[in-house]
């Protein structure tokens, strides 16, 4: 569910379709690097790691939330700093998809390295599924009444900050109590 919560809030607040690419492509090629990192073990081991980037992952999407209720200034620099932001996240997002994977294989299960690919194909179709239903109807909303565009952009990152403030209390509390 993290996952697409923060590809929501990359799709809201995406202003052209070419920001969208952009900033969804950095997430790929961030996640895609740590979630191979992490299931090969190249990460602390300690049993605080897994809800540190577990909280880390949920305040991504409250920034993405917050990144998507803001106006947005349509210049190169501006652009960039949210490609390169989006890109880091992706980091964290990957270790949190390599948590997932090392439940569901092992390092020495046969095929490892297209079991890896085929996964990490299978995130990459998730998240173009999202962006092709919501982009398109976004646009569309923009078009016919923008006061409505406004409205749901509101409304879907209000909703998805929301959800993601409580999973960070939760998740700092379990970071807590590995520490305690």
């Amino acid at each position: 569910m993290d996952h697409v919560l923060f590809v929501v809030c990359l799709v809201i607040g995406a202003q052209t379709l070419r920001a969208l690419l952009l900033r969804a492509t950095g997430f790929t090629v961030g996640h895609s690097v740590t979630l191979s990192l992490g299931f090969f073990g190249f990460v602390p081991s300690g049993a605080w790691f897994v809800p540190a980037v577990e909280t880390g992952i949920a305040i991504s999407i409250i920034f993405a939330a917050a990144a998507a209720f803001m106006s947005f200034k349509d210049n190169a620099r501006s652009e960039v700093t949210m490609v390169l932001l989006t890109t880091l996240i992706g980091l964290l997002h990957g270790l949190g998809f390599s948590f997932v994977l090392h439940k569901i294989l092992q390092v020495t299960s046969p095929n490892i390295w297209q079991s890896l690919l085929a996964f990490n194909l299978g995130v990459e179709l998730g998240q173009v599924a999202i962006i092709l239903a919501l982009w398109p109807a976004l646009i569309m909303c923009r078009r016919v009444n923008s006061s409505l565009w406004m409205s749901l952009r509101v409304g879907l990152a209000g909703g998805c900050a929301a959800i993601a403030c409580f999973w960070t209390f939760q998740r700092v509390a379990e970071v807590y109590s590995t520490l305690a």
